[in-house]
């Protein structure tokens, strides 16, 4: 999303990549199918899937 600040700059809202991989994991999307929408390769995904699960196991989520 972009939009001006009261001095007319222009500012850019969005996910990280890796946010948007994991928001399409918990989704339900396969990693071909997340690697298809995103342009990114299927390592980049499986680290992203790998880090986020060792971390909410870690965190007792």
């Amino acid at each position: 999303m972009r939009l001006y600040d009261p001095d007319g700059h222009i500012v850019e809202i969005g996910e990280t990549m890796e946010a948007v991989v994991w928001r399409l994991y918990e989704q339900g999307h396969s990693i071909d199918s997340i690697s298809e929408k995103s342009s990114m390769p299927s390592e980049f995904i499986k680290a992203v899937i790998k880090e986020h699960t060792e971390a909410n196991q870690t965190s007792g989520g």
